[in-house]
């Protein structure tokens, strides 16, 4: 297994109608071409490309995971046979985890131009099931053990070998964890996936089980957050809830047992998780039922990121756990009345907003409608949940490039944020931010402030791009000419520039103080500009200035006398310092 050390990169081959205007929102949302396509001129097809069966390599995509591959899978390129000397044949724009049969799969769809060449034949050879089988080439960081949980390159099982565990006879196998990055999927004639296949089918046809319901299937969208209730039909009926700082899950009990789980459908297990739903008071009423977990300490609730410590076995201020059920409106129509139930009431028209007023919490109010489906959070903060795309280190901390993406709206925003912790590519933090300024190339987030850690649990969101880079937009500016460094702030009041002495700017974001002297006039148009920052406020004391950027660090230039000369003491303090 000497092949698996490192960070792996696994190429899965064995060597040897209707939905067609929304599919296209996706592909311009998702890949941002150039230039916006229109559905007549794309074809579209859909690969299912993973499960969560055990492959011909002994590796396995277990189910919780889906759903973070299904977004792994956007943007990436569609080529043969995993060959890197030709460019693409497609791209895969939108992926999403299905059922078929007892089998968890995610299902990618991918696009190509009508135009380009060989389009025809490449549409031919799939239709026509000449071209049916897809593989995915991917890098991943940890192979986990089916039999022991441990890394199998340093344990004693290797994969298709069958072992004793608790007296039975079990295959070993591996499961794909910490999965970085999708490189490619690829048009195979055989893949190590069992039963991979292409398909023309562009909807997922709505499968339930036998305890299932149409309703049990809302809770699997993903909940959008608004700032305003303009965007909904006041046509429609609405189920609205008190929103709580909690995990949203699904309860589950059947003859064998009780079993918790996330909406993306990770169980949630151990110690804490075992001993909380023993004490459940759920004698009877068999089913499946969504609920909101919740950690107290004391009376107060806290936050998501701390619960998930706790119920990981980690250091955290959570004491004990609640669990209220989703009912649909009275005391009486809860699912299990035995147990606590999410406040909720049904509104529509004009009392829409006088409910949701009535209803909601510090963190806003739950709205559902059974109708299209949909779910919203409205809250009246300022909030955004972001993606880690990339890091880099930066001191004793790291710099983050993050994305979001309104899932309504063909509107995108990136951003970055400065933090001591270190976060994965893929994992969601939950931001305050103070505004959304539009540029030419594209839309930037600033002022954030981090909120929570939400992981896999987040919303989406609705994007409001409100500010706009116009006469009001102060800009801060460290340039190199030569030797030389300046740094210009421009606002609306004017124009300051100082001259800064043995600048460095790795220096700079430790926090290093320079010495810096007012300069009449501005830095050269050859300069090279090696800092810019957004401001969001200018404060005056005296001489000197306090700079509030938009990455949540301040710039104090303050007044000093060196050598009978005024001069200034340039330096930058950091959002957690």
């Amino acid at each position: 297994m000497k092949e698996l050390f490192g960070k792996i990169k696994a190429s899965l081959v064995e060597r040897g109608p209707e939905r067609i205007e929304e599919l296209t929102e996706l592909i311009n949302t998702n890949i941002l071409p150039p230039e916006k396509i229109s559905s007549d001129e794309v074809h579209i097809r859909a690969m299912y490309i993973v499960s969560d069966r055990v492959n011909s390599a002994g590796g396995r995509f277990p189910a919780e995971d889906h759903q973070e591959l299904a977004r792994l899978l956007v943007d990436s390129p569609v080529l043969v046979g995993h060959r890197k000397d030709s460019l693409p044949i497609a791209r895969n724009f939108h992926a999403e985890t299905v059922q078929r049969g007892n089998e968890r799969w995610i299902k990618v769809y991918f696009y190509w131009l009508k135009k380009a060449n060989g389009a025809e034949n490449l549409k031919n050879n799939i239709d026509g099931g000449i071209y049916k089988e897809g593989s995915i080439s991917f890098v991943f960081g940890f192979p986990e053990c089916g039999i022991c949980g441990g890394d199998i390159r340093n344990c004693e099982h290797r994969p298709f070998v069958n072992y004793r565990k608790d007296g039975e006879d079990v295959e070993a196998y591996f499961n794909y964890r910490k999965i970085f990055k999708v490189l490619e999927t690829s048009l195979v004639y055989r893949g190590a996936v069992h039963d991979t296949s292409l398909t023309g089918e562009l909807f997922t046809p709505l499968e339930l089980s036998d305890n299932e319901t149409p309703h049990d299937r809302i809770s699997e969208k993903k909940v959008i957050r608004i700032t305003s209730l303009d965007i909904l039909d006041r046509k429609h009926r609405y189920l609205v809830r008190s929103a709580y700082e909690s995990l949203p899950v699904i309860l589950k009990k059947e003859d064998d047992g009780i079993t918790l789980s996330c909406l993306n459908g990770m169980v949630l297990g151990g110690h804490r998780i075992d001993e909380f739903l023993k004490k459940l008071p759920i004698a009877a009423n068999d089913g499946r039922f969504e609920g909101r977990l919740i950690g107290f300490r004391g009376k107060e609730r806290r936050p998501v990121s701390e619960l998930i410590d706790h119920i990981e076995g980690r250091a955290s201020s959570v004491r004990r756990m609640e669990l209220r059920l989703c009912g649909i409106g009275s005391r009486d129509e809860d699912p299990v009345p035995d147990l606590a139930a999410v406040r909720s009431c049904s509104a529509e028209g004009i009392e829409l907003a006088e409910i949701v007023a009535r209803m909601r919490t510090r963190l806003g109010a739950e709205i559902e409608d059974p109708e299209s489906g949909y779910r919203y959070l409205y809250c009246t903060e300022q909030r955004l949940s972001m993606t880690v795309i990339d890091s880099r280190r930066n001191g004793s901390g790291f710099d983050y490039d993050l994305f979001a993406c309104d899932p309504l709206r063909e509107k995108t925003v990136t951003g970055t944020f400065h933090s001591p912790r270190e976060y994965n590519p893929g994992d969601c933090l939950e931001f305050h931010y103070d505004r959304i300024i539009c540029k030419d190339s594209g839309a930037i987030v600033s002022g954030l402030r981090l909120h929570d850690y939400y992981g896999r649990y987040r919303t989406a969101d609705m994007i409001d791009l409100g500010g706009t880079e116009d006469s009001d937009h102060a800009v801060l500016e460290i340039v190199q000419s030569g030797s030389e460094h300046y740094c210009t702030i421009a606002s609306t009041g004017g124009t300051l520039s100082y001259r800064l002495r043995h600048f460095d700017v790795s220096l700079y974001e430790k926090s290093r103080r320079f010495l810096a002297e007012s300069v009449s006039d501005r830095d050269p148009a050859s300069a090279v500009k090696v800092v810019s920052k957004n401001i969001m406020k200018i404060e005056k004391h005296g001489r000197g200035l306090k700079i509030l950027l938009g990455d949540d660090s301040t710039i104090n230039i303050c007044p000093a006398i060196i050598g009978g000369r005024p001069r200034y003491l340039f330096y930058r303090i950091r959002g957690e310092e």
